[in-house]
């Protein structure tokens, strides 16, 4: 057995999820705080219980933790990268509206 990479990845709500992978070279790059995205299913609509997929995407590094790729990457990212277009635009339009903007 090599070396193991352990990320706790937790939300504001105080689920928490620990994930334990192979370490590779690319995970020197993490620091703690890193945002890290995740898949998770529920069967309950306020995800009281919740799985998640032991793959994890940090998107500021563009680095995977997984021990095996279960999704497929590169639309976990296209995904992951409209999410963030959405967020960014929806902050914008907030800001406009308070700001009294027509964007």
């Amino acid at each position: 057995p090599g070396r193991v990479l352990r990320l706790l990845v937790g939300d504001r709500s105080g689920a928490q999820v620990e994930l334990e992978v192979p370490f590779e070279s690319q995970h020197r790059e993490l620091r703690v705080g890193d945002a890290a995205e995740l898949v998770v299913v529920s069967d309950s609509v306020q995800m009281t219980r919740f799985r998640a997929l032991r793959e994890a995407y940090l998107p500021e590094t563009g680095t995977w933790a997984s021990e095996y790729p279960f999704a497929e990457r590169s639309v976990f990212v296209f995904i992951s990268n409209a999410i963030e277009e959405e967020r960014r635009g929806f902050k914008d339009y907030q800001r406009s509206e308070d700001d009294n903007y027509l964007l």
